[in-house]
This record gives C-alpha cells, sequence and structure tokens, in this order.
C-alpha cells in the first residue's frame, strides 16, 4: 500500500514538473515575441529628397524604396532629373542593394571598394540622412506613400515644400567611408572638377547640367539578348552601365554623338572609359586611348586618354560651340577577354 502511494506521489509530481516546465517555456517564447514586436522599423517605405550633382550642382531627385528581408533590407535607388522650367524630365531606377542595421537608427551597406554607405534615421525630424555618392553634402529624405506619390510631390522644384527639403550639409561627411578614391556607379568619384567644380557657362550660353542632355546615338552597338549597350547609357549617370559598340574586332572608327537641347559652349568633358560596372570588366574588355571630337561647329580634335579605371578630365585645347559632339574612337587599349570597346560614362562641362 504505502509503495502504490509513493508510486502515485512521485507521479502527480512529475506530472507537476512536466506542467511547470511548459509555463516557462511558454512565458519565455511570449518574452522573445512581446520584445520582437517592440522593436520599431525606422527604415521600410518609400523615401525621397533632393540632393545636388557633384560635377554641376543641378538638383537631382532621390528616392529609397525600402523593404525588409528577414534580417536585411533590400534598397532600391531611384534617381530623377529637372529641365530648364524646373519639371520632372527623366526619372529612372538606378541601383538595387542590400543592407543590414548596425542599430536601430542605422542602415550600413556595402559598396565599392571596401566601402560603407550609411543611411541613418533622424529621430528628431523622422527623416533619413545619408551621402549619396555623386552628389554634395547630405540628403534628406522625407517618408511617402509610395512612388506615385513622390512623382507628384516632385513633379515641379517650384511645388511647395518641395525645396524645403534640400537642406545643404555639404561640410558634413556623415554617411560614407570609403577605402578607395576610384569610382564606379556605387562609390563615391575622384571626378576632376573644372572651374571649381561648376559647369561652364557664360552670359551668352548656359551651364551644361543634366537636363542638357537630349539624346545619344551610336554608330553600332553590342547586343546581349533583349539588352542593348546603346549610346544613351553614357549619359544616364551610371558608370556600372556601358556603351559597348557592335562590330567584328575593336572598332576603330565606331562613335557615338551625345545631342543637346540647344547651343553650348562645351570646354571638355569627364569620361570613364570601358565597362567601370568592376575592375574585372573593365580589364576583359577593350577601353578607348584615343577619341576624335567632332562638335556641330565643325571643330574637330583628337585627344588621348589614359587607359586606367575611374574618370578623368580632358579639357578641349579650343572651347567648342554646339548642340551635339561626336566622339569616334581613334586608338584602343585591347580586353583581355573581349573585342568590345566601351565607354561607360560622359559629361561635358
Amino acid at each position: 500500500m504505502e509503495k502504490q502511494i509513493g508510486i502515485q506521489f512521485l507521479k502527480r509530481q512529475t506530472v507537476k514538473n512536466t506542467i511547470w516546465k511548459i509555463l516557462c517555456m511558454t512565458m519565455l517564447m511570449l518574452g522573445i515575441i512581446l520584445i520582437g514586436c517592440g522593436k520599431s522599423d525606422n527604415f521600410s517605405g518609400t523615401w525621397a529628397g533632393i540632393g545636388s550633382s557633384a560635377w554641376d550642382s543641378s538638383p537631382l531627385l532621390q528616392v529609397l524604396k525600402i523593404q525588409k528581408n528577414g534580417e536585411s533590407y533590400i534598397v532600391k535607388r531611384y534617381v530623377g532629373s529637372y529641365n530648364r522650367k524646373g519639371n520632372l524630365d527623366y526619372f529612372k531606377e538606378m541601383e538595387t542593394m542590400t543592407g543590414t542595421l548596425k542599430d536601430d537608427n542605422i542602415l550600413e551597406i556595402p559598396i565599392a571598394f571596401g566601402g560603407v554607405l550609411r543611411i541613418t534615421f533622424v529621430e528628431k525630424d523622422k527623416e533619413l540622412m545619408s551621402a549619396i555618392p555623386m552628389l554634395k553634402g547630405a540628403v534628406y529624405f522625407k517618408k511617402y506613400d509610395d512612388l506615385d506619390k513622390v512623382k507628384q510631390k516632385y513633379q515641379n522644384l517650384n511645388n511647395e515644400g518641395t525645396q524645403q527639403n534640400v537642406k545643404d550639409k555639404s561640410k558634413n561627411n556623415v554617411g560614407t567611408t570609403a577605402k578607395s578614391e576610384s569610382s564606379n556607379a556605387t562609390n563615391v568619384p575622384s571626378v576632376p572638377k573644372a572651374n571649381n567644380g561648376q559647369a561652364s557657362a557664360s552670359a551668352e550660353y548656359p551651364a551644361i547640367t543634366k537636363s542638357a542632355y537630349v539624346n545619344a546615338y551610336h554608330s553600332s552597338a553590342d547586343q546581349e539578348g533583349n539588352y542593348v549597350h546603346s549610346a544613351k547609357l553614357t549619359i544616364d549617370g551610371n558608370t556600372g552601365s556601358c556603351w559597348s559598340e557592335g562590330v567584328k574586332g575593336i572598332g576603330i572608327g565606331e562613335n557615338i554623338e551625345i545631342h543637346f537641347n540647344g547651343n553650348y559652349k562645351v570646354s571638355g568633358m569627364n569620361i570613364w572609359i570601358g565597362h567601370q560596372k568592376s575592375q574585372d570588366l573593365f580589364s576583359q574588355n577593350a577601353r578607348p586611348t584615343a577619341l576624335r571630337v567632332e562638335g556641330s561647329d565643325g571643330s574637330k580634335e583628337i585627344y588621348n586618354l589614359e587607359d586606367k579605371f575611374g574618370p578623368q578630365r580632358i579639357a578641349f585645347k579650343t572651347p567648342i560651340t554646339a548642340n551635339k559632339v561626336k566622339l569616334i574612337v581613334e586608338r584602343v587599349a585591347p580586353g583581355s577577354k573581349y573585342e568590345d570597346t566601351c565607354i561607360s560614362e560622359v559629361e561635358f562641362f
């Protein structure tokens, strides 16, 4: 009898211990869930702000569409530019990046050459702040419902409240760190400046801003599936894309022609030769080392280029007065893998 009582007692204790363990585990899980739910997400959403081009100080619409993806974030960046009347006339998705939280208020995105792009949540103003590559100073971003709301708000620079989002913090270096001065589409470029960084202008001719470029044409272009490496890619503001000639061989004599929306005084150009998306692609593809520059005013001149990754500045011997400029391949450095001669980006000043 006593043995049975002891066995029953042990059984009751075992049941109690099991119930207690279940209760403890449940409370622990609830605590973890509550802690997770309490952690705020300051970055997801669509954010927009106005920045200034590092080349000519022209206003550029910057949009970040941020989406949480597990422990990381997917960040899509869009860029828009404005014409002389202040109307938005160009809007394009530029790149997709992946970042992780350093803490609740800092999102870090690895970029080229070991650099890091930092996006900071400013608690006081409920805004994002970052030093975007190829722009002067920091850009402040306000949150919007979607891309349509952004384009509606920023359709014209004179819209009420649009200019209030332009905050020049050019003396602050918060947001970007890099281990190299070389550049590509996702790193701060060491772009040589002309006229203290401003685009050329005179009383008779306006400065050459992003909105001055109407179109670009090519003599030939390489095509991969449905993707065409057209001349338009040399004026899209993205050094990760490129024009690639499409003829057999290394493309001597092939050319691109860039059209403006009027006559401009062109004193030179910043140019990224080759395929600048990466150092490997730069080496694998051919690069022009001499270009003949022809203006619609009848001017012609051949300029030598350095065979190097990153931007280089070419000052014209005599300024061109033209509404279009043609760049013709005169000499080439061959690629280690491909014969295609490429030019990634051209910026006239």
